[in-house]
């Protein structure tokens, strides 16, 4: 043992045998900081169906995980016999009380008039009147139970709360239920929340509003969204702020439940590969064309519609529409590229270009290949669009007078940025 422990030193000092390294010398460039919260992806309802004022053995399950619903369809019963024959029982009651006070009723009338011509005495008179109002606080009772007992029978049918999708069925038939038990559960997906939280000292990073990307661990795939709700107080115990994404999912592509990450301000593009890098273009990149490109094989709206197909947005024929609509074209949805004039054109490209909500939009001399009229309606209708979707523009043009409506404008000379 003891010779196994000394074999084990190093009797080699380091400075007598230098390992090579090897030096790369680091690329200057801007700083862009990062922010990064990890998260849940929820439904944007779910409903934990199950009975809420009796207890009963499960008679059926009509619903699986996965399964469709509607809204008010049946998706389980319980064995209700009992419920059901007490409630009969308790009509019955009601039906033979309401008779009789309606009976003592009208005796405690004609007790009063036999008052007033002196027949009966006054405490008789009264003793009538306080057994009517007996009578009829116990049909009160009564009804009051009957509707109790309606409320349990309709307890032992599970409709679904809303449209969605069986998320869990927790309870076979056959099994015990007391209220407050879940049955089945289901979500509501349309919309899907990616729901996190951030350090106090990002409180104002993650304001309402402010752009993010979502990547979703389990299809690995990303969504561009905006911060739609902020708490305004952080969490006592954490010290961190919550805030949601809604993301719309009409196609319901997006398992809720699951873990995602939600980027802001920006991202490393240089480490995505190429098919993330033309998703990513997709989704956050628009292109307006001096030469327009349009497919001349598609109409007008099918031209609009192919970048929403390509990513699977199960809306994309009515989003094409309303953005044809948009630029003043909803008459002309069907027509072809070689039927539309060159302003024309240049409006689907437009619409193709916003249809997908770009974060960023490249216009490459747009009117260049428009008369002066035609070129004066696209411009004006690209910088209202830009405000209206809050789209960041990058504009390539001679035209100093345009180039005078941006913000921002950079001057190339022979390639290189000028002064």
């Amino acid at each position: 043992m003891i010779w196994r422990a000394d074999a084990r030193t190093n009797k080699v000092a380091l400075s007598s045998g230098p390992k090579p390294v090897t030096a790369v010398r680091a690329k200057a460039t801007t700083y862009r900081p990062t922010r990064t919260y990890v998260g849940t992806l929820q439904p944007w309802i779910q409903a934990n169906v199950g009975p809420q004022l009796v207890s009963a053995y499960v008679d059926t399950v009509l619903v699986r995980p996965g399964a469709i619903v509607k809204k008010g369809e049946v998706i389980a019963t319980l064995d209700c016999r009992e419920a059901s024959a007490s409630t009969k029982a308790i009509a019955a009651r009601a039906r033979a009380l309401d008779a009789r006070q309606q009976a003592v009723e009208h005796e405690a009338s004609r007790t009063q008039g036999l008052l007033q011509g002196g027949f009966v005495s006054p405490n008789e008179a009264e003793q009538k009147t306080a057994q009517s109002t007996s009578e009829a606080a116990q049909v009160e009772a009564e009804r009051a139970n009957l509707a109790r007992s309606s409320l349990e029978v309709n307890d032992c049918i599970m409709r679904a709360p809303f449209n969605g999708e069986v998320a869990q069925r927790a309870i076979d038939p056959g099994a015990f239920v007391r209220p407050g038990n879940t049955i089945v559960t289901v979500v509501d997906r349309d919309t899907v929340r990616m729901t996190a939280d951030a350090p106090e000292t990002d409180f104002d990073v993650v304001a309402a509003g402010t752009n993010t990307s979502v990547h979703v661990y389990a299809t690995k795939k990303d969504f561009a969204g905006t911060i739609t709700r902020r708490s305004p107080a952080a969490d006592p115990a954490t010290r961190t702020v919550h805030f949601e994404i809604d993301l719309p999912d009409p196609a319901r592509l997006i398992p809720v439940g699951t873990t995602g990450e939600v980027h802001i301000e920006g991202r490393d593009l240089f480490a995505l590969d190429e098919d993330q890098r033309a998703e990513l273009r997709g989704r956050s990149v628009g292109f307006v064309f001096q030469s327009f490109q349009l497919l001349p094989a598609l109409t007008a709206l099918e031209n609009v519609m192919l970048p929403l197909e390509l990513s699977q947005n199960a809306q994309a024929e009515e989003l094409a529409v309303e953005m044809l609509r948009r630029v003043g074209l909803g008459e002309r949805l069907l027509h072809y590229p070689k039927h539309l004039s060159g302003g024309e054109q240049q409006r689907v490209a437009l619409a193709r270009a916003f249809v997908v909500r770009p974060r960023l939009l490249f216009a490459d001399e747009p009117t260049g290949s428009l008369d002066a009229e035609s070129g004066a309606a696209v411009i004006r209708l690209l910088f209202e669009m830009n405000r209206e979707y809050g789209t960041t523009l990058v504009l390539v043009t001679h035209d100093e007078q345009l180039a005078a409506r941006c913000q921002r404008s950079v001057r190339l000379v022979a390639g290189r940025i000028a002064p």
